[in-house]
């Protein structure tokens, strides 16, 4: 079984983040523009970002907005996220089980499919001669 990180190796979803948390901080009077806050706090927890802004800021965030934040860059994950260039055509030529795996906490909400369980992962590029994809399992389990 071949197993693959999924932010950065299949998806990337630290630009859109970035983009969510610096118009986020922007409506509350922080400057922090989204190639800041990706040099600064790639790969970094949401929980980590925010009281190192609090800390260097000397300010405390509305209780709200860990939430509106979560919600604004699951939204936008779900209509923007893209396939890293070329990921799906190279899983279509690994043989054998494929797997996903992720630091990432999914929310708990089987109406979005995130509950754990056995999901599939559709991911989809454009190549020259049209559109490669692969579907890749992926289990949700409960820690």
């Amino acid at each position: 079984m071949v197993i693959f990180d999924c932010n950065g190796v299949l998806v990337d979803s630290e630009p859109i983040a970035a983009a969510v948390l610096a118009d986020a901080f922007k409506r509350i009077g922080i400057v922090l523009p989204a190639d800041t806050v990706v040099r600064r706090f790639q790969g970094r927890r949401p929980s980590d970002i925010l009281a190192a802004v609090e800390a260097a800021t000397n300010q405390e965030l509305p209780p709200q907005f860990p939430g509106e934040v979560a919600t604004e860059t699951l939204r936008r994950l779900r209509t923007e996220l893209r396939a890293v260039a070329h990921a799906a055509h190279a899983l279509t030529w690994i043989r054998g089980p494929k797997a996903v795996a992720s630091s990432s906490s999914p929310p708990a909400d089987a109406a979005t499919g995130t509950a754990p369980g056995n999901y599939a992962l559709s991911v989809s590029s454009m190549t020259g001669s049209g559109t490669q994809a692969t579907t890749v399992m992926i289990t949700i389990v409960k820690e």
